[in-house]
């Protein structure tokens, strides 16, 4: 079996008042540029309605729990679709079934605190999978490739 290798991935981490912190990290989704918040709380990841319909390559899914959180303390319903891949540096994520939900109260609130918004939460289905490690003293999202059996 070979060994897993490590990807570093520079974070930006925002104070939002007494709020607390926003982590949050660049990436392509489907070969596009997307700013995403990394959401240790959520438990799917999830892409943006107003991203979802200008986004090409979106395979949509049907799931028995079609909920997801960590926008909020509330559930969320959410359509899924199956994006072709989300792709941070080196690590190239195939295949990953996200929820689409509406985040216009979230970029209003963004754009409010003068924060650049973001389309894509990346969730704890992710971060546990590819073994994610959050350096707050160097700034990096650590992910672990799988490796090939």
């Amino acid at each position: 079996m070979k060994k897993s290798k490590h990807i570093s991935i520079p974070i930006d981490i925002i104070q939002l008042g007494d709020e607390g912190n926003h982590i949050f990290c660049n990436a392509k989704l489907n070969k596009r540029k997307v700013r995403v918040l990394i959401d240790t709380g959520a438990s799917k990841s999830v892409i943006s309605q107003s991203l979802a319909s200008e986004l090409d390559g979106l395979k949509p899914m049907e799931l028995e729990d079609n909920q997801t959180s960590g926008i909020g303390p509330e559930k969320v319903e959410a359509n899924f679709v199956r994006a072709k891949s989300l792709s941070f540096k080196k690590l190239n994520i195939k295949k990953l079934t996200m929820g689409i939900i509406d985040m216009t109260h979230v970029v209003q609130l963004y754009e409010q605190l003068g924060i650049q918004p973001f389309d894509v939460i990346l969730g704890g289905e992710v971060l546990t999978d590819y073994k994610a490690v959050i350096d707050y003293g160097n700034k990096t999202l650590s992910l672990r490739k799988k490796p090939k059996s």
